[in-house]
């Protein structure tokens, strides 16, 4: 998947920046896609130059722990794993019309763990 403002099919996302992490250089979007394409929150912000962490395929790279915490120091014997390494994009609220009434029906997510550990430490160590 890519952008391609001459041949590609149509779409729209619009960004709001929630919150930044200055030090090192992540921040924390609300992502909403106005036309529905695969992969279309990925390739956008693979195009804006803001990859997603962890999304291997469009340019993001893991996040460490010890890229963001000062004297970072390993227990020996441990190998470090990455406080996020898939594609962190998660999809909180979606909203559809009900196939036979035609109201809206809403389906909420809470944050999967290791997004919430994640941004906890960018919080302490990256503002």
């Amino acid at each position: 998947m890519c952008v391609d403002a001459k041949n590609g099919k149509k779409s729209k996302t619009r960004f709001e920046v929630l919150e930044t992490f200055p030090r090192c250089g992540y921040a924390l979007l609300k992502c909403e896609p106005l036309i529905g394409r695969t992969h279309q929150i990925r390739a956008h912000l693979r195009y804006a130059g803001f990859p997603v962490v962890g999304d291997e395929l469009y340019g993001g790279k893991p996040l460490w722990l010890s890229r963001l915490k000062p004297n970072y120091r390993l227990k020996p014997g441990h190998e470090e794993r990455p406080l996020l390494s898939r594609a962190t994009v998660h999809a909180e609220e979606l909203s559809l019309p009900h196939p036979v009434t035609g109201a809206t029906v809403t389906i909420t997510a809470p944050w999967p763990k290791d997004l919430k550990v994640a941004v906890k430490y960018l919080r302490r160590f990256a503002t």
